[in-house]
């Protein structure tokens, strides 16, 4: 079994990674849904202090898969966590649409999984290992 280190954005994440690497198997990086401060020179440099660390990502939970302003801001963040080296990415259901009844919200975030898994296939994330967290909703119906 593996055991691993959750960061969360608003702590310095170079220090973060020092402390998963001398502590844990891997590390899932947690990304800010405000991506201003992901530039290129930052993604670099946190890629260099990964060097193959095992990285799970993990996209902000606050974000809603089914609102299209947010969809780029998702896609973003899978380009930059597989950037990092992330081969599994943890994404949440969209829980926000209180117009649809449950079994409708239940499918359109089925299929918007499907659409994002697949897009992560193609970046070369494994799709298998895309989890979805379901805790706000039950998928499973």
């Amino acid at each position: 079994m593996k055991v691993g280190y959750i960061y969360f954005y608003d702590f310095d994440i170079f220090s973060e990674i020092d402390f998963a690497r001398k502590n844990f198997d891997f590390i899932e990086i947690s990304i800010n849904k405000d991506l201003s401060q992901y530039n290129k020179d930052y993604i670099k440099k946190v890629k260099e202090k990964l060097n193959g660390f095992e990285t799970i990502g993990h996209v902000h939970w606050h974000l809603d898969v089914l609102n299209k302003k947010e969809e780029k801001i998702i896609y973003d963040s899978i380009n930059i966590l597989q950037e990092w080296g992330a081969k599994k990415i943890t994404l949440h259901p969209s829980n926000k649409n209180k117009l649809l009844k449950e079994d409708e919200l239940i499918l359109k975030n089925i299929k918007k999984f499907k659409e994002i898994s697949s897009y992560c296939h193609e970046r070369e994330i494994d799709r298998k290992s895309t989890r979805l967290n379901s805790s706000h909703i039950p998928l499973s119906r």
